[in-house]
């Protein structure tokens, strides 16, 4: 869960409109499966099919392409919230993957007219 961004027991409840005592009652064994209402939305949340919530099967597993669409959609969620951000995502993610980094086109230019 923590790997997904949710910290706590509330946290997911409150994310997923479920009440709290019920997020609890799975955790705790009280209850073995959500119902499918609830399968329904975690699946959805965590963008995996309710069968493999529910019965693990590895034929049901997320694909890598279903982790990224993940990540994008996080991605795409925090720049709305944050427009100026996303220059520095960029950024981070041309280091990350080893891109060299993006020069500003007037800079370019006067290097230009330099030579």
């Amino acid at each position: 869960m923590q790997r997904e961004g949710i910290k706590t027991q509330y946290f997911l409840a409150k994310t997923l409109e479920i009440r709290l005592t019920v997020v609890n009652g799975w955790f705790v064994g009280k209850v073995k499966c959500p119902g499918d209402k609830h399968l329904n939305r975690i699946a959805e949340y965590f963008h995996v099919l309710p069968a493999w919530l529910r019965y693990g099967d590895e034929k049901y597993e997320p694909k890598l392409s279903d982790r990224v669409k993940r990540l994008a959609e996080s991605i795409n969620e925090y720049v709305l919230q944050y427009p100026g951000e996303l220059d520095k995502i960029e950024q981070f993610c041309n280091i990350w993957l080893g891109r060299p980094p993006a020069i500003d086109t007037t800079i370019r230019e006067k290097r230009k007219r330099k030579a």
